[in-house]
């Protein structure tokens, strides 16, 4: 009997981690998309590197670190 309550609170616990995980992958993205947005006004051209290092500088910058 003991086992199957574990179960079934393990169950739930992980149904009540997801969403939260969703909303934080969600707002990441959202996140980023603006930092793309922003490197593509810098008109970086063929600088690859310093496009993807300023869309991490601009992740850190908003707190979203890698």
């Amino acid at each position: 009997m003991k086992m199957i309550q574990l179960a079934s609170a393990l169950v739930v616990g992980f149904a009540l981690v997801i969403p939260a995980n969703a909303a934080a992958t969600s707002a990441r993205k959202s996140v980023r998309a603006e930092c793309v947005r922003l490197a593509n006004a810098q008109n970086f051209g063929k600088r690859h590197i310093q496009r993807r290092n300023f869309i991490q500088d601009c992740l850190i910058d908003r707190g979203y670190n890698q």
